[in-house]
């Protein structure tokens, strides 16, 4: 029987046994001529005559397919199941087609035992019947352990209480206000893991200005996902990076494991709201000075106080940039009626806000 899938002849009895006999290079068995003198087979795609010379005997060999470890590997124990007696032998290289790179074939084997062959990415297995012309080969097992490649972080993404993303790109201020004020910092990084070993991370963070680096996670704690939410209110507030490294301990012994470490952009902790001093109003001028402990001030908006209706106003400077920042506005637009109640909104970039009222007359 040929078949239409790799290209291979088996022989196959009553009980459905069934056993290779010919193997060929091309895709497809389109015929098997095998009555008379001059036997055939016949293949496709591309199309090709084999001509027959021989049904098993001394000369009979089996070549496996290129085997694929994935990357570089070391071979181990190579071991078969056969009726009879065989002769066993393995090359290597790092082309998917065995060329002159390749390694030579290896001292034959008559028991199972180490391959011998050097280090490589693909593997081929030889058997030859010489000593045993009736001898059938049922299944061939090698063992190997390829290199253990370094997982690399790509990128650490990390969203403080600005919910911004920490990247040290310049960041616009001044715009609507579309985010609760959260103590909580968002950690997700992405990673290069080419041999797919169960990774392990750690991670640490550090105040800007600082060299010390602190644990994030508890002792015990074993981190396999790769995102994080950091809590961060009972943390002193200000700019801190955070550090992320991983491992692949938990796939390898101590003396194989590898790790790669990479930092975030600045986070910024803020969980305190601005202060609002000195507002007052001097006829429809409203003045005051807006204060943050870490900063800047993001936005300030005035209403009419209950309407919900807040009106962006800039600050004396023209543009929100400092911890500090005056507030000039003139409301006489916004009042129709005087006295008339103001409530002023003012905004932190990381979203606290403070509202105070000023009455004016």
């Amino acid at each position: 029987m040929g078949t239409g899938v790799e290209g291979r002849v088996y022989t196959v009895d009553a009980g459905h046994t069934s056993v290779l006999i010919a193997d060929a290079d091309e895709r497809q068995i389109g015929a098997l001529l095998v009555a008379g003198k001059d036997r055939y087979v016949v293949s496709s795609d591309p199309a090709v005559v084999h001509p027959i010379k021989g049904v098993g005997g001394a000369d009979a060999v089996w070549t496996s397919k290129v085997l694929d470890a994935g990357i570089r590997a070391r071979f181990g124990q190579l071991s078969w199941d056969s009726t009879g007696s065989l002769e066993l032998s393995t090359r290597t290289g790092n082309t998917k087609e065995p060329d002159d790179t390749w390694s030579a074939w290896s001292n034959p084997l008559l028991a199972p035992a180490l391959v011998s062959s050097p280090l490589g990415r693909y593997l081929q297995v030889r058997a030859r019947f010489a000593k045993d012309p009736n001898a059938v080969l049922n299944q061939v097992e090698v063992a190997f352990l390829t290199d253990n490649l370094r997982a690399v972080l790509t990128n650490v993404d990390a969203r403080g209480s600005d919910g911004e993303s920490g990247d040290d790109s310049p960041k616009q201020s001044g715009g609507p206000v579309t985010k609760r004020a959260e103590s909580s910092v968002a950690l997700s990084w992405k990673i290069d893991n080419p041999d797919k070993d169960e990774l392990r991370y750690r991670l640490q963070y550090r105040l800007l200005g600082t060299n010390h680096w602190f644990d994030l996670l508890k002792p015990q704690e074993k981190l396999t996902k790769e995102s994080y939410s950091w809590e961060t209110a009972d943390l002193p507030e200000g700019r801190y990076r955070l550090r992320v490294t991983a491992s692949d301990e938990l796939s390898n012994p101590p003396d194989r494991a590898t790790r790669d470490e990479r930092e975030s952009g600045i986070v910024l902790v803020d969980n305190t709201p601005p202060s609002l001093d000195a507002l007052a109003a001097t006829g429809t001028r409203i003045r005051g000075i807006a204060q943050d402990g870490v900063g800047p001030i993001a936005r300030i908006e005035i209403s009419v106080a209950g309407s919900d209706e807040w009106l962006p106003h800039f600050p004396a400077d023209g543009i929100f940039d400092e911890q500090r920042e005056e507030l000039d506005a003139d409301v006489k637009n916004m009042v129709r009626t005087l006295p008339a109640l103001l409530s002023v909104r003012v905004y932190d970039k990381a979203s606290n806000f403070v509202v105070r009222s000023v009455l004016v007359k």
